[in-house]
């Protein structure tokens, strides 16, 4: 029987891609499942929407990829033969450790790689709307809003 990432939730929830981020560190999620914490090393929402951008476009043929920096770990999704998976590799003993991503984190019924991933990538926009300011000083907290309230002064 295949173990899907959030399998264990079967209550109806808020959808999330990106959650709030907070001193140059973001959670990323698929519905409401952590899959890991990406570092201001990776302009994140400038990275995801080019990702998804390019994976949407007609002229496009490679597979959908993201990858995320944790200092100390990698993390992401990837496409592997017409199905999505979750992968990360801050395993003890180094392996990384792959899981099929569960439609039913995204509130949708059946599997379908191409409705997970524009689920995703709309989640991915109402994400960043909603915590559009915040994006905007996410790499320099402290210092760019120092910065801001001294511009306004």
């Amino acid at each position: 029987m295949k173990q899907y990432v959030g399998e264990h939730t079967k209550r109806e929830r808020k959808m999330l891609m990106l959650d709030k981020p907070k001193y140059g560190w973001c959670n990323i999620m698929i519905g409401q499942d952590k899959i890991g914490c990406a570092s201001y090393l990776t302009d994140v929402p400038t990275y995801l929407l080019d990702v998804f951008n390019q994976y949407l476009s007609e002229e496009n043929r490679l597979g959908f990829t993201i990858e995320f920096d944790a200092e100390g770990y990698f993390f992401g999704i990837m496409e592997f033969n017409e199905t999505l998976y979750f992968i990360r590799d801050d395993t003890l003993d180094g392996n990384p450790v792959l899981q099929e991503i569960s439609p039913t984190l995204l509130g949708l019924e059946v599997f379908d790689r191409a409705e997970i991933i524009k689920k995703l990538a709309y989640e991915l926009i109402v994400d960043i709307e909603t915590n559009l300011e915040d994006w905007v000083y996410w790499e320099n907290d402290e210092e760019s809003m120092e910065t801001n309230e001294s511009d306004n002064r």
